[in-house]
């Protein structure tokens, strides 16, 4: 798959997974499972934005830019349904753009000592953060692993690890159904089969998931609304 495909690949299951509410009992549940590699695989993407862009701090910006629209919508949304229960709280712009602020620390800050510590403050932040602690370090590993796909895949292996022990311990996963973030892992196939070429390339490609991301969801809880 070019970036294109990929990208239109991202977006089908994003959607399925966010829909749940509208599919027949029990089937959302799994649909959760099976969409686990969506946030990763964007992050994957927003990694390989930061190795090439020729302007870092513009491309950080436009993130956090993002991210300010999008809880500014949120919140009229949510004032506005609220009488129906109806909330909006999803904004992985700020999720990546934490992912990405914690890159830069990488790459600019020279100081070791100074380096581990904003890596730690990104780590600690990305729990306050939507599905942070699983794409914040995701994308820690891509950027330090990048090129080298086989410790890549072996340190994606490690964080699904560390995630699960999170969540359930060393016992069974009694709630898989309702948080399967360790299944994230289910993206090497997709990256392995990604050809890391560009594909489409237009103005409107290029900006179709800043536009497409939020007014999906905008869409969605105002159905929602509609049928409560």
């Amino acid at each position: 798959m070019d970036r294109f495909k990929f990208k239109l690949l991202l977006v089908v299951f994003m959607i399925f997974d966010h829909v749940y509410m509208f599919l027949p009992p029990g089937i959302g549940n799994y649909a959760h499972i099976i969409t686990r590699f969506v946030s990763v695989g964007f992050a994957y993407l927003a990694v390989e934005g930061f190795l090439y862009t020729r302007d870092a701090k513009k491309y950080i910006g436009r993130m956090y830019a993002c991210a300010a629209v999008m809880f500014a919508g949120n919140s009229v949304l949510n004032h506005l349904f609220a009488s129906r229960g109806v909330m909006v709280d999803n904004n992985i712009f700020l999720t990546l753009a934490l992912g990405l602020s914690a890159l830069a620390a990488l790459k600019y800050v020279d100081n070791r000592v100074a380096k581990v510590l904003l890596g730690v403050v990104a780590l600690a932040a990305s729990f306050m953060v939507e599905g942070g602690y699983v794409v914040v370090p995701f994308m820690m590993l891509t950027y330090v692993f990048w090129d080298r796909p086989v410790p890549q895949y072996l340190s994606y292996l490690v964080l699904s690890g560390a995630v699960y022990l999170l969540l359930f311990g060393v016992g069974a996963p009694q709630f898989l159904l309702m948080n399967c973030d360790f299944m994230f892992i289910t993206v090497i196939p997709l990256l392995m089969l990604y050809n890391h070429e560009e594909g489409i390339k237009t103005r409107a490609s290029k900006y179709f998931f800043y536009v497409f991301y939020p007014l999906h969801l905008w869409l969605i809880a105002l159905a929602q609304f509609v049928m409560a």
